[in-house]
């Protein structure tokens, strides 16, 4: 059975299957994830989905039992589902962060995209609209730029921290101010 087919398994087969047949799937799965993983590694790349599986370690069936076998099943299809599971993908993703970042007004070589969204990742969990263009160019740029002068990577994130609570506090403002006057201000 190819990959291709082992991920396009309805649930229901999967679920039914045999400890012996179970493993037998996602041992391939799991071999066919791990050799992307050593990709990124030989060429010191960590994409989202790289980190992703790292989390947990590389994928195994050995001394798994069905139950188990089932959850790496679907962690090894969810990992070669993602977009940047592989590094020609990957490359792409960073090729039209970079366009998508230019076209922002922000300046980031290719090389560093992964770096600076690793960083911006960290805050954006605080952040969940961070992708408003007005914070968020402004805030990926910071992140570059505090790189470039060498700063450590857990300072960075402070830095931007504050510079977001510092531009949500002033949106605040702004809109708080429009708000106020009233609808009668307008007539």
């Amino acid at each position: 059975m190819k990959i291709t087919d082992i991920m396009d398994l309805d649930w229901d087969d999967v679920r039914n299957m045999t400890r012996k047949e179970l493993a037998s799937i996602t041992s391939k799965l799991a071999s066919a994830a791990n050799k992307r993983l050593r990709r990124f590694e030989e060429k010191g790349e960590v994409s989202p989905a790289y980190r992703y599986a790292q989390r947990a370690g590389d994928f195994s069936v050995r001394n798994k039992n069905v139950n188990q076998l089932r959850a790496e099943y679907v962690r090894a299809k969810t990992f070669l589902q993602q977009e940047t599971s592989s590094l020609r993908k990957w490359e792409h993703v960073k090729t039209e962060t970079v366009q998508t970042l230019n076209d922002m007004g922000v300046r980031i070589p290719k090389e560093d995209v992964g770096k600076v969204m690793r960083i911006y990742g960290k805050v954006k969990d605080e952040f969940p609209d961070l992708t408003d263009s007005q914070i968020y160019a402004p805030a990926i740029q910071q992140i570059y730029d505090k790189m470039q002068s060498g700063a450590d990577p857990a300072d960075i994130i402070n830095d931007t921290r504050n510079m977001m609570i510092q531009g949500y506090e002033a949106r605040e403002r702004e809109n708080n101010a429009f708000t106020s006057g009233g609808v009668s201000d307008f007539f």
